[in-house]
């Protein structure tokens, strides 16, 4: 269930990610939230900011692509 957790994180807008993932804190086990969170958001720093993700959620947030009718099936190539 914590899988599809965070694959719903995909559909959530980039500025609201640290919201969401605060809502599954408690459902995610640690060390998947810390995976997460290297890879994919990157860790909190000073200052309110994150650091840069090896996979930043530009790279994976399909959001943007939902509200324009895009295809997720292109998210590692070109935009359509």
């Amino acid at each position: 269930m914590s899988t599809r957790m965070i694959v719903a994180l995909s559909f959530v807008p980039m500025e609201s990610l640290d919201v969401a993932l605060g809502a599954l804190v408690d459902e995610i086990p640690l060390d998947l939230m810390d995976c997460f969170e290297d890879f994919y958001i990157g860790r909190p720093g000073r200052n309110q900011t994150r650091r840069r993700a090896l996979f930043p959620p530009e790279t994976w947030s399909v959001y943007e692509r939902t509200l324009n009718g895009g295809d997720y099936q292109q998210l590692c190539g070109s935009s359509p």
